[in-house]
């Protein structure tokens, strides 16, 4: 009967454990993207913006969370974070590209041009 008391504690100790990670790891999250754009605007270049990230982000950090979570963590998120920004951009960016150079064909052929789309035989 302990052994099986034992147990069920265990897991919902780990549920728990995990809930409390995934709320802090969503949050700091929300945090790196606010601080990533605090960064891009200001005069800072390259590594400076990462560092005043990091520092940031430290302090944002409650007290007993950072004996654990290394500075080596928090860059490694904020570069993550950073590099998922960067590839939704790239993606609306492609994704817009995409769609003027259908507008550009469509005026094309609205155009008294030879082969109109309705004209094509």
């Amino acid at each position: 009967m302990n052994i099986i008391l034992i147990i069920e504690t265990a897991i919902i100790v780990l549920f728990a454990l995990f809930f409390i990670w995934w709320i802090i790891r969503n949050g700091l999250k929300a945090t790196a993207i606010q601080l990533i754009v605090y960064a891009e605007n200001t005069n800072l270049i390259g590594s400076e913006k990462m560092d005043l990230c990091i520092e940031k982000m430290i302090k944002f950090i409650p007290f007993p969370f950072r004996l654990f979570i290394t500075r080596n963590m928090v860059k490694k998120l904020i570069q993550a974070v950073f590099d998922q920004i960067k590839i939704a951009l790239n993606y609306q960016s492609e994704k817009n590209k995409i769609i003027e150079s259908e507008e550009e064909e469509d005026e094309y052929y609205k155009n008294d041009h030879p082969y109109k789309q309705n004209n094509i035989s």
